[in-house]
């Protein structure tokens, strides 16, 4: 079970893998309330997830694209490279993010009655 009842519900040895007694719902708040914290807990942790996807790759696509020779420092026309490597992957990350947006809503919108 997700949480117990118990007034242990809220130690750390009773959470679920990650969850902190923070997250954990307390005897006064309500069924809706505790589904909306954990929605909330779960969106924050999507999102955290994919920035640090989208840096991680960013950084290797542009570290491979841009720095040839690695070596103990970077020139500046390899430094100019990565920043404008940046500038680029994140730009098309946030066309392909919003097209991806606008698929949703439209789906979301012709799905209703």
């Amino acid at each position: 079970m997700f949480f117990s009842k118990s007034k242990d519900a809220a130690s750390p040895d009773t959470l679920p893998a990650g969850a902190t007694p923070a997250a954990a719902p307390t005897g006064s708040m309500d069924t809706d309330s505790v589904k909306k914290a954990i929605i909330q807990r779960i969106l924050i942790e999507s999102n955290t997830a994919t920035a640090r996807q989208l840096i991680d790759n960013m950084n290797q696509h542009c570290f491979e694209s841009c720095i040839t020779k690695p070596g103990s420092s970077i020139s500046s026309k390899e430094e100019t490279c990565v920043s404008q490597c940046m500038d680029r992957y994140i730009a098309a990350w946030n066309q392909v993010n919003a097209a991806y947006m606008r698929r949703i809503h439209h789906e979301l919108s012709s799905a209703s009655p």
